[in-house]
């Protein structure tokens, strides 16, 4: 499914446009429309063009930030929130497995996600999920709990609990 016609990149746009069922989605008709999904699918990167990348480029010591190791090829890291929201529905998501593989650092493959590796790698998941989709309900579990680490209430009690400045402010 898409949820936005603005702001896909293009190679998303070619890649993945046969899957895209809705655009421009309230967030509530958004989330009605992932809970009938049985997967969702998430490229955690990021394109960056030229003009990002001569600037990314005039940082001192831009080289030796990991995100930044693949950015001749135009991409960098990103996690998308979509991987927690259908973890949270229950939807199997479906992720790129790529340089960074960043989503590790909040889900475990196998456990909470299923890796896949190019386009014919994606379809034969899909079809393979959609025929077998009881089989997966011990990953839907798992990442349906770990989702629960991620809410607003828990952030910002994990930021609080951090926060040794605050104990020097008067806030009336």
């Amino acid at each position: 499914y898409a949820t936005m016609s603005r702001g896909i990149n293009l190679p998303t746009q070619y890649a993945l446009g046969k899957y895209a069922t809705n655009v421009d989605l309230s967030p509530i008709n958004k989330y009605k429309l992932l809970n009938s999904c049985k997967v969702s699918i998430a490229f955690n990167n990021f394109p960056v063009n030229s003009f990002q990348i001569k600037n990314i480029k005039m940082k001192p010591r831009w080289n030796n930030n990991e995100a930044f190791k693949n950015i001749d090829c135009g991409l960098v890291p990103q996690f998308k929130s979509r991987v927690n929201e259908a973890a949270a529905l229950g939807v199997i998501n479906l992720i790129e497995k790529d340089s960074w593989n960043i989503v590790e650092d909040f889900y475990e493959p196998d456990k909470d996600f299923v890796y896949f590796t190019d386009m014919n790698d994606l379809d034969e998941k899909i079809q393979h999920i959609c025929e077998n989709f009881d089989n997966y309900l011990n990953i839907r579990k798992s990442a349906y709990k770990k989702s629960l680490r991620y809410t607003r209430e828990n952030l910002y009690s994990n930021i609080n609990d951090s926060i040794s400045w605050r104990d020097n402010l008067s806030v009336n």
